[in-house]
């Protein structure tokens, strides 16, 4: 990392949605959806790499795979991080809340597709 201003842009690929399959890519080559969709955010910001910053797009698939952008950037970071603290284990945790944050999204958006269940509440009682 370098010391222009930092300007950081995630997103997470849905590779089960149906009406645009990344099936067939990342069958082939895992995290191929992810690698995609950061090459789509450097392509769409590149006029503020032009402008002096140094912009990194976070992509993941939902199944948790990470681009190879994302891979390094939190390589970095967790070794900063480590030392800063002195603790050997601090990448290793700032991986897993990453991981683990996919996987509260990816919980609140089969969650909020659901219908609404209230109808049978009472099954929740006996």
């Amino acid at each position: 990392m370098d010391e222009r201003p930092m300007f950081s842009l995630d997103t997470c690929v849905d590779t089960f949605a149906t009406f645009v399959s990344y099936i067939r890519q990342t069958s082939e080559n895992p995290g191929a959806a992810a690698e995609l969709a950061a090459k789509r955010k450097h392509d769409k910001y590149k006029t503020i790499k032009g402008n002096g910053y140094h912009f990194i797009a976070l992509s993941t698939e939902t199944c948790g795979v990470w681009c190879s952008e994302m891979k390094q950037f939190v390589k970095e970071v967790g070794y900063k991080m480590m030392e800063r603290t002195g603790d050997p284990k601090t990448p290793g945790y700032f991986r897993q809340t990453i991981a683990l944050n996919i996987q509260r999204g990816n919980a609140a958006s089969i969650l909020g597709s659901l219908p609404d269940a209230s109808p049978m509440s009472e099954v929740f009682y006996l």
